[in-house]
């Protein structure tokens, strides 16, 4: 079969869309103002109850990211004091995962 680069497969899309909506650059400081986010109060109380637990839910999963290395590189350590090779495999698996689900609590009750 002769594949020419001129023919056009049935299952190739055009994704040249076009809105008529301008592009709005926002802070997050901004998104907590009613007067930069709407007129409308539903609105913007809506803004601002979206804007904030999403900030702070990135700010606690960096921040549980860390920590689980933390507990991880810890946990190996104080296993392999103990236990030899065994007890850094032991120590690290189980303090990454128990960091890491006080973690997920935490995050599940902002």
């Amino acid at each position: 079969a002769n594949h020419s680069t001129t023919t056009h497969s049935p299952y190739v899309q055009s994704l040249n869309y076009t809105t008529n909506a301008t592009p709005v650059k926002a802070t997050a400081y901004q998104s907590l103002s009613p007067s930069a986010t709407s007129i409308n109060k539903d609105t913007a109380t809506w803004n601002k109850l979206d804007s904030y637990p999403t900030e702070k839910l990135q700010r606690m999963k960096r921040r549980r990211k860390r920590r689980t290395v933390i507990a991880s590189v810890t946990g190996g350590a104080v296993g392999f004091v103990f236990l030899g090779p065994l007890g850094l495999a032991i120590g690290a698996v189980s303090g990454a995962v128990l960091t890491k689900a006080t973690g997920k609590a935490r995050e599940k009750r902002v």
